[in-house]
């Protein structure tokens, strides 16, 4: 008798497609995923290549005043800029999850198991970007640190509003950019719609059957700016099948006031930029791959995302870690 030979299989359709109904169904729960940051403070940008360069404009030079006055038929003054550059690369965070053979049989409606395998996928993801992000936003890599006048805004006496609004100032008069959003972690949003005086601010604009309730637009207005978010992710930081332990994953008594530009562009300032690669076929960088794991008798539902978190001019933000008690 002739020995039993192990033969590699050629790839099946399945293992060299990108699954788009599981993308899709993916991209939907992630946008409507409105306490994660990552994809909600500064603008996407969707790139060709997985690395690459782009140009920078020296602030310095823009911002001075060189002219002078021009005499007939004099030649006017002349001055100039320079022009650096700055990379990116992205990277990708994978996870899969296996469905049995034996699981999907016996389950009531097979394409639920999928769609809850995309769901738990997208949710481990969306983790992954979000603990990333705060990596690289949420803590002290900004130029100015956010001054707290009178004490912690967890404190009675504190100014917050004023607080806020040097910090603006300060980016203003460094960098000619007016700072657009505020993010605060979730501790210190709860302080601020506690405060007395911001509480007091907020009242006159009360009237009958609108109380005075301070909440992200309300405060977007007491302090001048497009928006407020709040950081309100959390995770389980416990290792897998250990106790859960969960943490918000954006410290809870940090606030950041920074300057995101409303859409990328050339000659745009911005505090951040997150890169996603478009190679796998969506400007958001996710992909969701299914494919047979015939040994295991399981088909593998995989989901991906290419992305980097890019600190593009530390100047456009102020940072404060320890705003609250």
């Amino acid at each position: 008798m002739a020995p039993f030979i192990i033969r590699k299989s050629q790839p099946t359709y399945t293992e060299v497609h990108i699954d788009a109904p599981l993308t899709n169904m993916s991209v939907a729960f992630a946008q409507s995923a409105d306490s994660f940051l990552a994809g909600q403070v500064f603008p996407r940008v969707p790139v060709m290549k997985k690395s690459d360069k782009f140009f920078t404009f020296d602030r310095a030079y823009f911002l001075s005043d060189h002219t002078q006055k021009r005499a007939i038929g004099a030649v006017a003054a002349r001055s100039g800029f320079t022009v650096s550059s700055d990379s990116y690369e992205v990277e990708r965070l994978a996870l899969g999850t296996a469905i049995p053979d034996g699981l999907r049989d016996n389950a009531d409606t097979p394409i639920q198991l999928d769609r809850s395998a995309s769901n738990f996928l997208t949710q481990h993801l969306l983790i992954g970007m979000e603990r990333d992000w705060a990596t690289a936003y949420f803590t002290a890599v900004w130029d100015n640190t956010l001054a707290l006048s009178n004490g912690k805004w967890s404190d009675a006496n504190s100014d917050p509003t004023t607080d806020v609004k040097t910090a603006i100032r300060t980016i203003l008069e460094n960098t000619a950019q007016l700072a657009n959003v505020v993010v605060l972690g979730r501790l210190t949003f709860d302080r601020l719609t506690e405060h007395p005086d911001v509480i007091d601010r907020i009242k006159y604009s009360a009237g009958p059957g609108n109380p005075a309730i301070v909440n992200q637009q309300t405060l977007a207005q007491l302090f001048g700016v497009e928006r407020v978010l709040v950081a309100s992710a959390t995770r389980n930081t416990a290792a897998e099948a250990a106790t859960a332990s969960y943490d918000f994953i954006c410290d809870e008594d940090a606030v950041l006031v920074v300057y995101a530009a409303p859409s990328p562009g050339v000659e745009v300032p911005s505090g951040g930029y997150t890169f996603t690669w478009r190679g796998t076929g969506n400007g958001m960088g996710l992909e969701m791959k299914r494919y047979r794991d015939e040994p295991a008798e399981s088909d593998v539902i995989e989901g991906g995302v290419w992305f980097k978190h890019k600190l593009v001019s530390a100047a456009l933000g102020s940072f404060q870690g320890d705003a609250a008690d």
